[in-house]
């Protein structure tokens, strides 16, 4: 029975755990932390791994420019 024991204490601990986090009122603010977290983490594994990209309306100044430089064909 030591084991069935032991088995059962455990059982129940995790649902004394499990009762006290359901009764928790900042959940809220616990997953605007998670979020935040989460949102950081992203921009840094984005800014490690992904190419940089040019902004879209400076690459349309650049073409624009671009265009305006070339001159007419007579």
């Amino acid at each position: 029975m030591g084991l069935a024991d032991f088995g059962l204490e455990q059982a129940e601990g995790l649902l004394r755990r499990a009762r006290g986090a359901m009764n928790r009122s900042d959940y809220a603010d616990l997953a605007a932390d998670a979020h935040g977290d989460l949102v950081a983490r992203g921009e840094v594994v984005l800014a490690r791994f992904a190419p940089s990209a040019e902004a879209h309306m400076e690459a349309l100044a650049g073409i624009a420019k671009q265009t305006r430089d070339i001159p007419d064909a007579p």
